[in-house]
Order: structure tokens, then C-alpha cells, then sequence
């Protein structure tokens, strides 16, 4: 899908203060071998602020750097991978009403950590389906300090860190356009992250704390795993987005500048994802990514500000966003710089 007017008007990340990994093995929170592997330095933890907060301060941020005033958006999407609040509860219009205060559609979007790409594409929907409307807020927030959910031991090799992003999307010219997206599924893949769990009762209703790293066990040793390559088929739609969002944009690989990718702490890991499309991983964001966690949905957005205030990105770039989520969803955009942003210093 080609974009000739989806623009990026303002961007944001709201990080909390890090917590060194280093710590977290001495207070016998994670272990050793695993830091050892994993190779992060710290992790993003925000107490007991609530995630919809995160995602609040980070979309006042996005909107003040935007140049829009309230008035001027017409849809706000919030995305998220872990619990918000109350149950039976609305989050998106908690967002609203903090960041915008106005009366616009807000929707919840649940792609796991493909949340705030497939926000791109929902807002493009929603902009283009009508000329009077002109701009989008997008948001992700999560706090994984919850009793549910160990930061440190529910995923191999990832640590989860807290924090909220932000971006304006608008069909008037910005500091960057959005050319392309473009999606793919392996729904094939869906045991990997529910492993034998039941699906009734939820969870959470009775107090099952999340462990995708014993669901992906599971999946391994189930007769729908045999023959099959996880990583390999994850890979290959990844591939097949990653190519069409290129024709669609009409650049090849090699004119691709950086890419913003699912947070890794380890060269090997995310060689995995970028070796076959024919990139290096200092393309990538990794030493940013092992300093601040696995941010949930967040974790392209944070790491498209990071390029943009470290001065590593310059007018004419493109960048590739990749995102994989549970389910499993893939959505890859290229966006070309135009401008340096006036918030830059």
C-alpha cells in the first residue's frame, strides 16, 4: 500500500528511569546465565505509574511538537500488549481525554508488539476515507510491573521494559512521509504464544500469570510444531512484507538507510531478522534497544526518535519499520525523511 500524503507531524517517547540488569541478577530477580545471553544493560521500569499515563505524556509531546492544536485531530488509536487498568474499562478514552480533550473516535487496538504500525495503517484508513479529516494521534503504553507478568523470566532472551510513545499522522506535509506499508499473518503460529493454555476462563480472571516463554515450550513439543520452523516461517513473511512495502515505495534494500525494529539486546538475535533481508545490524537500533527493554508496541516509534535525536538520520533517508506481534502479525513501512525535525537540537 502507497501513501502520497500520510505524513509524520510529530513524534515522542516517554521513558521512565532505567534499572541496570546488572542489579536485577544481584537482587536475584533474573538470572545470571540468562543476562549473560541476553546481553542487555538495563530495562526502562516505571514504578507505579499506570501504562495509559506513559502513553498520555508521550502523546502531549507528539501533539506540542506536532504544531496541530486538539482541533485539528480526528481520530485517536492507543495500542498496548499488557493489562491497562480496570477491566470493563475503556483506556483510548482516558488517553483522549488527557491528551486532546475533545470528542473524537478513540479506538483500542491489540496487536501486540506490532500495535503502533498497525496504528499507522488504521489511521491512513480512517484519514483517507474522508477529505475533511486531517490528522491522527497514535499512542502505546505499557508498565509490566504487574504480579502477572515477571519482566525478566516471561520471554527468552527479552526483558520488557516500560514506557509510552507517540506519533502525529497527518495528510499535510511533515518533517517525514509514511510511503508504504504493507502486512502479513502466520496464523499457523498462533499456538506459539497460547501453548496448552485454556482459553476458558482468561488468565487473568483467575490469576494465571503470564509465561510466554513455558506457552513456546509447549508449542515446541505439539504435533503442530513438527516439521515446522518457527523462526523460518516468521522470516519468510517477513520477507514478503518487507518486499512489498519496497516495490510499493519504489526503493530497493540497498537504499535504506536505518531500521527500527522489535528491541534486542544481542547482534545475534537481530541478525536473525536482518540478514536475510540483505542488511547489517548496525542499520539497526540495538545499542539503544539493550539500554531501555522491550517496549511492547512502543518499540519502533522509541527507536525512530532515538535515530532522529542522535543526529543519525539526515533529510532524504528512508527507514525501515518492522514489526512482528503475536498472532503472528507482521507490518513493515518505509518512511523518508524530509526534514530535520524543529525539535532536533
Amino acid at each position: 500500500m502507497r501513501f502520497d500524503d500520510l505524513f509524520i507531524s510529530g513524534l515522542a517517547t516517554h521513558l521512565p528511569e532505567r534499572f541496570p540488569v546488572e542489579r536485577a541478577v544481584e537482587l536475584g530477580l533474573y538470572d545470571a546465565a540468562d543476562a549473560a545471553q541476553g546481553n542487555w544493560v538495563s530495562v526502562a521500569v516505571a514504578g507505579d505509574t499506570p501504562a495509559p499515563d506513559l502513553a498520555v505524556a508521550a502523546g502531549r509531546l507528539a501533539l506540542e511538537r506536532s504544531g496541530l492544536g486538539a482541533a485539528d485531530i480526528d481520530l485517536l488509536v492507543h495500542t498496548a500488549t499488557h493489562h491497562q487498568g480496570p477491566d470493563a474499562w475503556s483506556p483510548q478514552h482516558y488517553v483522549l481525554r488527557h491528551t486532546l480533550g475533545t470528542d473524537v473516535p478513540a479506538l483500542e487496538l491489540r496487536q501486540g508488539c506490532n500495535g503502533m504500525l498497525a496504528a499507522i495503517e488504521a489511521a491512513a484508513n480512517h484519514l483517507h476515507a474522508d477529505p475533511r479529516r486531517a490528522a491522527a494521534l497514535l499512542t502505546s503504553g505499557d508498565n509490566f510491573g504487574t504480579a502477572l507478568m515477571d519482566r525478566w523470566r516471561s520471554m527468552t532472551n527479552i526483558v520488557l521494559g516500560d514506557g509510552g510513545t507517540a506519533l502525529v499522522v497527518a495528510r499535510r506535509p511533515g518533517f517525514a512521509q509514511v510511503v508504504s506499508l504493507a502486512n502479513a499473518s502466520v496464523p499457523s503460529l498462533e499456538l506459539l504464544h497460547r501453548g496448552d493454555e485454556p482459553l476458558f476462563p482468561p488468565g487473568p480472571s483467575v490469576g494465571r500469570a503470564v509465561d510466554l516463554k513455558a506457552r513456546a515450550a509447549q508449542y515446541a513439543t505439539s504435533e503442530a510444531a513438527a516439521g515446522l520452523a518457527d523462526h523460518e516461517l516468521i522470516g519468510s513473511a517477513t520477507g514478503r512484507a518487507v518486499k512489498e512495502a519496497l516495490a510499493d515505495a519504489e526503493v530497493e534494500i540497498g537504499d535504506i538507510a536505518r531500521v527500527t525494529h522489535m528491541n534486542w539486546a544481542h547482534e545475534r538475535f537481530l541478525r536473525r531478522t536482518l540478514a536475510p533481508l540483505g542488511l547489517d545490524t548496525w542499520r539497526g537500533t540495538l545499542e539503544f534497544s539493550r539500554r531501555v527493554g522491550h517496549l511492547g508496541a512502543g518499540d519502533q516509534i522509541a527507536g525512530l526518535d532515538h535515530l532522529l535525536e542522535s543526529g543519525a538520520l539526515a533529510p532524504g533517508d528512508h527507514v525501515l519499520m518492522i514489526g512482528v506481534g503475536v498472532g503472528i502479525s507482521i507490518s513493515c513501512a518505509i518512511v523518508r525523511v524530509l526534514e530535520r525535525p524543529a525539535w532536533v537540537a
